[in-house]
């Protein structure tokens, strides 16, 4: 009996040892398997190294485009100020010489015009008064000892072909001692279309010639007359208005006119620059005989 118990008790060790190897291997293959919380920390761990290095990337790529987009900004600010230089450098040095407007004048005139093709009316009474140059020196002469105020039709062929066509063309020329009582700089010319000047009213000043009065201010060579060819340089010419008090009508001759104008040197004319516009350039080469510019008057 006792031998019987002894292998029942040998047997039940057995089959607990047995027993309990099993659930042990049985968990130890769990745990292989199913990944425990060590594995999701790894996981873990290498993504936030790759989400790193995509956002250091994706850093370093913005810094790129950055820098790109600053030297492209750079690129047209140069560009810019290229443009700007190429401006500054295409402004005439001689345009900053000349002052804005460059005068101003005021005249009456009342007299006689001289038929085209005979001897200019000479005798009348043109005032004439006012400033021009930086310095607003006086246009009449310090010593000034007489005046010739001659007014009269052009002829056909008076202008150039460019510009031909039937004006009142009046002149005031000075007198001075230092030019040994001969006629002296400057000289006063006004144009007026004739079918301007019949009509009385006001009317516009300015260097478009068709339709308006022209006013210049210039240097001659008075060696060769005041004849076509003999003007050396353009001062000035004038905007404003004229008042045509009584309209010159053909046969009768007389005629005369008031009014104020101001200056302008046309190499600054309000900040620009028409030496070369056609509808003074002609006109000057037409009726004085040259479109050169004078030097300042300081």
């Amino acid at each position: 009996m006792k031998k019987l118990c002894l292998i029942f008790a040998v047997c039940s060790m057995f089959f607990a040892v047995s027993c309990g190897g099993s659930q042990e291997a049985e968990n130890n293959v769990d745990s292989d398997i199913l990944p425990d919380d060590s594995v999701d920390e790894n996981t873990d761990s290498i993504n936030n190294e790759f989400s790193d290095d995509d956002n250091e990337h994706s850093d370093d790529i913005e810094n790129i485009s950055d820098h790109s987009d600053s030297q492209d900004q750079s690129d047209e600010d140069s560009d810019t100020t290229e443009e700007d230089d190429e401006d500054i450098d295409s402004t005439p040095a001689a345009q900053t010489q000349y002052n804005s407007p460059y005068g101003s004048v005021s005249f009456d005139f009342t007299g006689y015009v001289g038929a085209a093709g005979y001897t200019p009316g000479c005798e009348n009474d043109f005032l004439f008064s006012g400033t021009y140059g930086n310095n607003s020196t006086s246009i009449l002469p310090e010593d000034l000892t007489s005046t010739l105020e001659c007014a009269y039709q052009t002829s056909d062929d008076f202008f150039s072909e460019d510009i031909r066509g039937k004006y009142i063309f009046i002149k005031k020329q000075f007198i001075t001692v230092s030019a040994g009582y001969y006629y002296d700089n400057p000289l006063i010319s006004f144009s007026i279309p004739v079918e301007l000047a019949a009509k009385e009213g006001v009317h516009d000043i300015n260097y478009s010639y068709k339709d308006n009065v022209v006013l210049l201010i210039s240097d001659v060579d008075w060696d060769a007359g005041v004849a076509k060819g003999a003007g050396e340089c353009i001062h000035a010419f004038a905007e404003g208005e004229i008042e045509i008090t009584k309209g010159f009508i053909d046969g009768e001759n007389e005629f005369s006119f008031r009014g104020e104008a101001t200056l302008y040197n046309p190499l600054n004319y309000k900040g620009d620059n028409i030496s070369a516009t056609p509808s003074l350039s002609d006109f000057l080469i037409g009726a004085v005989g040259t479109d050169k510019i004078c030097d300042p008057i300081d």
